[in-house]
């Protein structure tokens, strides 16, 4: 019987209202103009788990401020070389409630990307430390800082 079926679950330890969540997306402002924050609405609103991207066009507290219904929030990590920045910016997700890293270890080595580096990005990755752009310099310069 299929009439009731009751889809809600815990993926590490968070309920949702399905067994799904909203990975993390570099660079959100390139494919909409709310970026990283139109996606945690999103989340918030069908009850599902969102993952801000260390890399993000939104700040940690933009995010915050727009999904204040106690949502789930993850925070996608990729481990900076310098550890003490890399606690930085998981003292920062600590601070707007977030309860889990995923973190990310396919990446350990930038390739070089030439084409990449000659597109330049319209809309820059946000520092998360001081809230600032980085510089349009194409898009793997921008992934990088």
């Amino acid at each position: 019987n299929i009439k009731e079926v009751d889809t809600t679950c815990k993926m590490l330890g968070a309920a949702s209202s399905f067994p799904a969540y909203v990975s993390s997306v570099a660079l959100g402002k390139l494919y909409h103009p709310d970026g990283e924050c139109g996606l945690a609405i999103g989340a918030e609103k069908i009850g599902i788990p969102f993952a801000i991207p260390c890399m993000g066009s939104n700040t940690f507290d933009e995010i915050k401020s727009v999904a204040t219904g106690n949502p789930t929030r993850w925070l996608q990590l990729y481990v900076n070389p310098d550890r003490e920045k890399a606690l930085d910016m998981i003292r920062r997700a600590e601070a707007i409630g977030t309860e889990a890293l995923l973190i990310t270890v396919d990446a350990p080595v930038f390739g070089k990307r030439e084409r990449d580096r000659r597109n330049k990005v319209e809309v820059a990755p946000v520092n998360q430390k001081s809230g600032a752009k980085a510089s349009s310099s194409g898009v793997v310069m921008a992934l990088q800082s």
